[in-house]
């Protein structure tokens, strides 16, 4: 057997093959957050830097799109046996299904990851906060984020 040869030229390139389907809209996510801490042990709203009537405190949305993922942590448990928070998103001054609840003497964070809700820029969101048992005053923050 002889040596092997030297390799050729290469040749042109083709013509490019058709271009293909465009593929699905992507999603995006835009994190919000707000914060407060209340004294008292009625039923608050939290917005952002501050607790008080909804209409005071209620954030207007810049954006339309799904709001989901909420979590909620407070500085402090809220006690012994039941007492607690229930804190719930309201949209527009009404209640949606995106609701969590912390309770015990240990439990400080929440969460709901499996409800959402479909709100337009301009509608107002806040978290309102249900006390149970007389629990103890907390300092609250809270996340959610907006798909689009």
């Amino acid at each position: 057997m002889g040596p092997a040869g030297t390799n050729g030229t290469n040749g042109t390139d083709g013509a490019p093959g058709p271009t293909g389907p465009a593929g699905p809209a992507g999603t995006t996510r835009v994190p919000f957050f707000g914060s407060s801490y209340f004294t008292n042990n009625s039923t608050t709203f939290i917005g952002m830097g501050e607790a008080g009537a909804e209409s005071k405190v209620a954030i207007p949305t810049p954006l339309s799109g799904t709001i989901g993922g909420l979590q909620v942590r407070t500085n402090v448990a809220a006690g012994n046996g039941s007492r607690g928070y229930t804190f719930t998103v309201y949209v527009n001054g009404s209640a949606t299904g995106v609701t969590c609840s912390i309770a015990g003497p240990s439990q400080q964070n929440c969460s709901d990851t499996g409800n959402s809700v479909v709100v337009s820029a301009g509608d107002r969101i806040t978290l309102q906060s249900s006390p149970n048992s007389n629990p103890t005053a907390v300092s609250v923050t809270w996340s959610y984020y907006i798909d689009q």
